[in-house]
């Protein structure tokens, strides 16, 4: 069967990955180096995006969150995460600073959501929820680190944390006293 045309910064369709998909490693390699050979970057970044696993979905099952579960998400943007968690846990709080994402964030979570606009940074996770709770989130790399202090600090309430970092403020995190890297 011929696959759909590639054209130069064109869409990607779902009829692409789904020839992808179906047709297995190969035929989706020849098609990553199609592209890197036509030197169109836009739609290889698109295609590649689509086809490997969403970070959403990898972070869901590195948190381990079951049915009976709270989970707090730091920044959840525009919901993606969010709704994840939403559809395994009973109930997720999602605290974002952008003003501008909290209508449709609210407008658009499931009922078991709970939108709090305010600066994780000043938010009292002790106080957040009546019962010991997951945390997850995406932390931006100018707040990572004050996050992860106030994180320690409400250790009793927090069953365990996943987050995404930045590479070089995990590697900080992982270096030794007096290294180039800490």
């Amino acid at each position: 069967q011929p696959r759909p045309a590639l054209e130069r910064g064109g869409t990607l369709g779902d009829e692409h990955v789904e020839v992808a998909r179906e047709t297995g490693v190969g035929p989706a390699l020849r098609m990553v180096r199609e592209l890197a050979q036509r030197d169109d970057a836009l739609l290889l970044h698109r295609l590649l995006l689509r086809l490997v696993a969403r970070p959403d979905q990898r972070i869901v099952r590195l948190a381990t969150v079951s049915s009976n579960d709270t989970v707090v998400e730091i920044g959840p943007g525009a919901g993606a995460l969010t709704r994840e968690l939403a559809a395994i846990a009973s109930r997720v709080i999602a605290i974002e600073i952008d003003r501008d994402l909290i209508p449709k964030l609210r407008s658009g979570m499931p009922r078991n959501v709970e939108i709090v606009e305010a600066d994780a940074l000043d938010v009292d996770f002790t106080a957040l929820a009546a019962q010991p709770f997951h945390l997850v989130g995406n932390l931006p790399y100018n707040v990572a680190t004050p996050l992860l202090k106030r994180f320690i600090d409400a250790r009793a309430h927090i069953l365990d944390v996943t987050i995404m970092l930045q590479k070089e403020v995990a590697e900080r995190i992982r270096a030794t006293p007096s290294t180039a890297d800490y």
